[in-house]
């Protein structure tokens, strides 16, 4: 934690947007095994949305 709370003193622009990437794939991944592990709410439309959450989440955050 201390780590990455210190990030912006030592850490490069790349180094600190892929970690940032990486919690944003790691939320989506928790929520989508909240949904449909836990809850077991298992339908196309949800799969279909954190999908589609997953790919607009990586291609913004190329630009």
């Amino acid at each position: 934690m201390i780590g990455l709370a210190s990030m912006p003193w030592w850490a490069s622009t790349e180094t600190i947007r892929s970690v940032l990437v990486l919690c944003c794939y790691i939320a989506v991944a928790q929520m989508w095994n909240l949904l449909a592990g836990y809850a077991g709410l298992v339908s196309v439309g949800q799969h279909a949305f954190m999908g589609a959450a997953g790919y607009a989440l990586s291609v913004l955050a190329q630009t």
